[in-house]
């Protein structure tokens, strides 16, 4: 059953388009509130269709004048490697990577868009979710920050469950500061990953989530 509600969301996604530097830490939450509700919710995966929504973004500046690409991936505990990964490059920002690896994304196909777009296609995209999974949680390496400068194209619904994996591995680790999403990666047992791959947001989206799973292991 889940497995055919998933291929139905995934059928859902194909859109007619034709288509990490660290950020200064802003914690907004209780770590250990944080730990307790990534808990909760792959608990509750055993009984509802929960789905994990990874966001990642870079810019040109610290104040999010120029959105250089945005990665986004998913991943549903009741489906084995359901792991889906989409990368896009905002059509008039592709000569400003200033640093980033935009075109090495590794787990799909970089879709060229406009700045214009962006609302309709992450609109769309959790409206799928919506129709399909019960609960949704946004999650991100700062994701706040992240979220804070999206605000500029499109908004997170008020539905979903935000999390944390920057707080979450602080809370772990005993850390107080934030550390790079290659140093989390990096001491987090269980995680695989490339480092020249890192800082494309596709790519990162993907290690998001794999550093979720490791944390939730865990916990």
């Amino acid at each position: 059953m889940l497995s055919h509600l998933y291929k139905l969301f995934l059928d859902a996604l194909k859109w007619p388009f034709n288509t990490r530097e660290t950020r200064p830490s802003v914690p907004t939450f209780d770590f250990i509130d944080q730990n307790k509700q990534l808990a909760t919710l792959l608990n509750r995966s055993e009984q509802s269709t929960v789905i994990f929504v990874a966001i990642e973004a870079h810019f040109l500046d610290q104040a999010g004048v120029k959105t250089v690409e945005i990665g986004l991936s998913t991943w549903c505990p009741d489906i084995i490697s359901s792991v889906e990964c989409h990368h896009w490059i905002i059509q008039h920002d592709i000569s400003l990577e200033n640093g980033y690896n935009s075109s090495i994304f590794q787990y799909g196909t970089t879709q060229v868009v406009t700045e214009s777009q962006i609302k309709s296609i992450l609109s769309r995209y959790f409206e799928s979710l919506e129709s399909h999974f019960t609960t949704i949680s946004v999650v991100g390496y700062n994701i706040h920050s992240t979220l804070e400068i999206l605000e500029k194209h499109w908004r997170v619904p008020d539905s979903t469950i935000v999390l944390d994996t920057q707080n979450i591995w602080q809370s772990l680790h005993g850390r107080t500061c934030s550390v790079p999403l290659e140093q989390a990666l990096e001491t987090t047992h269980g995680v695989k990953f490339s480092r020249h791959l890192l800082n494309n947001a596709g790519n990162d989206s993907r290690y998001i989530i794999d550093l979720l799973l490791a944390l939730g292991e865990l916990i």
